[in-house]
């Protein structure tokens, strides 16, 4: 699926809203089909 909304957009909004905002680079994502590493955890807290 696409997102929705530019940077430009996101950032007219919230200042239009007054809201702070914070531009940061994510260095990953969080999906359903995460690493190996979250899902023996996630396989472990729930057994």
């Amino acid at each position: 699926m696409k997102d929705a909304g530019s940077l430009t957009e996101i950032k007219k909004d919230a200042i239009d809203k007054n809201a702070n905002i914070e531009v940061m680079e994510l260095e990953s994502q969080f999906r359903c089909n995460g690493s190996n590493g979250y899902l023996a955890w996630l396989d472990d807290v729930l057994e």
